[in-house]
């Protein structure tokens, strides 16, 4: 009987796909690590490299699909992060502070800044439960 294929690479696929699914719902590292939202999503993105190289040693992978397999982990991940690294995610330039916020909410503004362009300037609201490590931007 012929292995099947299509399971090795949906797993393959799935960590690029839930970053992106993150993404898409804009969230970030809690202030005042919410420049680092790039750093938390590559990583993510290439969570499929490792599952591909262990489906590889469980011999569920083998020859030219081990090769693809591994070809679609690490370029489709970088492909996917240029794709969806979107021009909200904050700067290490930012600074946030706290703002009244309803119930267990915390709300921060935050202002993000580039230190090449002295005129940009962004503002945006990043909202979460107090003590979460991750938060959601709601307004930009």
């Amino acid at each position: 009987m012929k292995p099947n294929l299509i399971k090795p690479m949906l797993a393959i696929i799935a960590a690029p796909v839930f970053s992106a699914i993150l993404s898409f719902m804009k969230f970030v590292p809690a202030p005042p690590n919410q420049g680092l939202a790039s750093l938390l999503y590559l990583p993510i993105c290439m969570l499929g490299l490792p599952v591909c190289i262990l489906l590889g040693l469980q011999k569920k992978l083998l020859g030219v699909r081990l090769l693809a397999g591994l070809v679609l982990a690490f370029i489709f991940p970088f492909i996917l992060f240029i794709l969806i690294n979107p021009l909200w995610m904050p700067s290490s330039m930012s600074t946030c502070k706290q703002i009244e916020s309803p119930g267990a909410m915390v709300r921060y503004e935050c202002v993000d800044t580039s230190s090449d362009d002295m005129s940009y300037r962004r503002e945006f609201i990043v909202e979460g439960f107090d003590g979460w490590p991750v938060m959601r931007i709601v307004e930009d």
